[in-house]
């Protein structure tokens, strides 16, 4: 299972002046290139093992089995009964890690300028539209949801 602890800091908070790595807040931007960074790390390593492209093993690793280790019922998949959550993406676009496409209120991300596989084109969260093609929506829509 993948998860993300998105925990963004402004630099300031990192302490920098100090040089104390821990006083630093502990925290990058990076849940928006966390699709792209596992797939191209999932492709690197499939194929260094000889193996295709498993989608459905994918799936698995960010979809199926994070909802089933924090037992929320209606997350994890396409089914009736579910939230439609979707992610529509390119598999072979290189996602944008540019400074200028972070969303990010903090621009620093230890992701500017890598090349990274799989663009998100669409997201949507219990089937609202939040994001297209590098805008997010203007009214937001998501909920706290905790594990039990």
């Amino acid at each position: 299972a993948v998860g993300s602890d998105h925990s963004p800091s402004p630099w300031a908070l990192k302490a920098p002046e100090t040089g104390d790595f821990l006083q630093a807040w502990g925290g990058i931007n990076g849940l928006q290139h966390a699709l792209p960074a596992t797939w191209t790390a999932f492709r690197r390593i499939a194929g260094a093992q000889g193996g295709a492209d498993d989608l459905a093993a994918f799936h698995r690793w960010w979809s199926t089995q994070p909802a089933r280790v924090a037992s929320l019922g209606s997350k994890g998949g396409l089914e009736a009964g579910k939230d439609a959550d979707i992610v529509v993406w390119d598999p072979e676009a290189l996602a944008d890690t540019s400074r200028g496409a972070h969303l990010h209120k903090n621009p620093e991300t230890a992701y500017e300028g890598m090349e990274l596989r799989g663009r998100v084109l669409r997201t949507y969260v219990r089937g609202r539209l939040v994001f297209k093609d590098g805008s997010l929506a203007p009214a937001r829509c998501g909920k706290t949801l905790l594990a039990l």
